[in-house]
């Protein structure tokens, strides 16, 4: 089975005056998170071959966080296309890198990601979808896999949706 594992980033303060959006910084409770995050990671035996992470300050911000999760660093791919983008788009991000790879892990935004971890997944009626429905806060990371032959494309509804993992 190949792996994918989509993390909103940690809570972000409010935009400092004269800034934009993409340089928002990680909040004190978010940076908390990102410890509790890390712990996520260890339990639940995450280790992707690549990280796609957004190229927005909070983002960058929370993998720098969590890298101390794996004893090696994890190579990292940083995507202007997955900054607040739609689902189709982070999507195309993910096709993009499945090859040689069999565990991705993508560092986002929502609702982006909320929306595309449900059309991923191929069951509505699973606990993971539904508590995702009803909520995909700041850390939380979805768990989801696929059999290898579907994995190139990243095909919408062929994701086993295995679980939301919360901070």
């Amino acid at each position: 089975m190949k792996s994918l594992y989509l993390l909103r980033h940690a809570n972000a303060a409010a935009p400092e005056a004269g800034k934009t959006d993409i340089d928002r910084r990680l909040s004190d409770r978010g940076i908390q998170a990102c410890q509790r995050i890390v712990a996520n990671i260890r339990d639940d035996d995450i280790r992707p071959d690549i990280i796609l992470c957004s190229t927005a300050v909070r983002t960058r911000e929370t993998l720098n966080l969590i890298m101390p999760a794996w004893e090696t660093p994890v190579p990292v791919q940083y995507l202007d296309s997955i900054y607040e983008a739609h689902p189709e788009e982070i999507r195309n991000a993910i096709a993009a890198h499945t090859d040689g790879h069999d565990a991705i892990m993508v560092i986002g935004h929502n609702p982006g990601l909320q929306m595309l971890t449900l059309g991923l997944s191929d069951s509505q009626n699973s606990t993971a979808y539904r508590e995702t429905a009803a909520r995909y806060p700041a850390g939380a990371l979805a768990k989801l896999t696929v059999h290898p032959e579907l994995w190139e494309d990243v095909e919408p509804g062929k994701f086993t949706y295995l679980k939301l993992i919360l901070p």
